[in-house]
């Protein structure tokens, strides 16, 4: 029997999606897919690790992403109101057609706005700044009744979306314990050995220069950029001089991006 159209709902690892649409591509000739999901499941994967020899996602690049025909992409709210669900976060509908092949998302990060390629070519002079310094992966370690501490998310199943922190995790705590009691309420003792990462700091002031840094649009745009998982972002991220309070105009220049290209980056992550 010939179905037209499946549908697909897929999984949250990112992998197993992969392998779940390879499957279908190779063995439903005659069907198109359709798969609504996060829009992180292919276009983060596309553009950050693209198709280097090294990343994991590379293997797809054949099997998968030449199929794909067109994307559309929604933001949280809208794709709630089409959906009637609260979903977590942007959502996007791929369009799949097994039997043919299409090149428009060899690079589909680049492509999804005729700014593309100049906001890619601006993270990019961000990044490799970044790399030649001290980044967060680095610092994380440090025993955590040292300083005040930020806490960042769970070492096994955390994610960066957009943001840094979020929540309880724009505060300063003094002890794993103080936040534990916050994040946990009567639930700290079935919680309190769940191993999470958090920064130290010398002073309260520099943590909240370090929470205050990430909530600035210039972080948020950089850190959405460069997220593939929870672990591997965490090399990505800076760990600058927090004695200081950075903001847009003080990042802009530090990482030598000027005004016309930070407005262009925030009008085309906002589009």
């Amino acid at each position: 029997m010939d179905i037209d159209y499946i549908i697909t709902n897929p999984p949250y690892n990112k992998t197993l999606y992969l392998d779940i649409l390879e499957h279908l591509i190779r063995y439903n000739k005659s069907s198109e897919i359709v798969s609504v999901n996060p829009s992180q499941h292919l276009t983060d994967i596309v553009a950050t690790s693209g198709y280097k020899k090294r990343s994991s996602f590379s293997k797809y690049k054949n099997g998968v992403y030449k199929h794909i025909k067109d994307a559309l992409y929604f933001s949280k709210d809208e794709f709630d109101r089409r959906f009637s669900i609260d979903f977590g976060g942007n959502g996007a509908i791929y369009y799949i057609i097994p039997n043919e092949t299409f090149d428009k998302y060899k690079y589909a990060f680049q492509e999804m706005n005729e700014n593309g390629y100049f906001v890619h070519g601006v993270i990019q002079k961000i990044l490799q700044k970044v790399i030649e310094e001290d980044s967060l992966l680095s610092h994380y370690f440090l025993p955590y009744e040292k300083g005040n501490l930020v806490a960042v998310g769970k070492i096994n199943n955390g994610f960066i979306d957009g943001e840094l922190l979020f929540k309880v995790h724009k505060c300063v705590y003094k002890s794993k314990e103080e936040f534990l009691e916050n994040y946990c309420g009567s639930d700290v003792d079935s919680k309190k050995d769940v191993p999470r990462k958090f920064i130290n700091f010398s002073t309260q002031d520099e943590a909240q220069n370090f929470i205050d840094c990430f909530e600035t649009e210039f972080m948020k745009i950089y850190i959405r950029c460069v997220q593939i998982d929870y672990n591997t972002a965490l090399r990505f991220i800076p760990l600058l001089d927090m004695s200081e309070k950075w903001t847009n105009e003080r990042l802009c220049e530090y990482y030598n991006v000027s005004e016309e290209e930070f407005k262009l980056c925030l009008e085309w992550f906002k589009s």
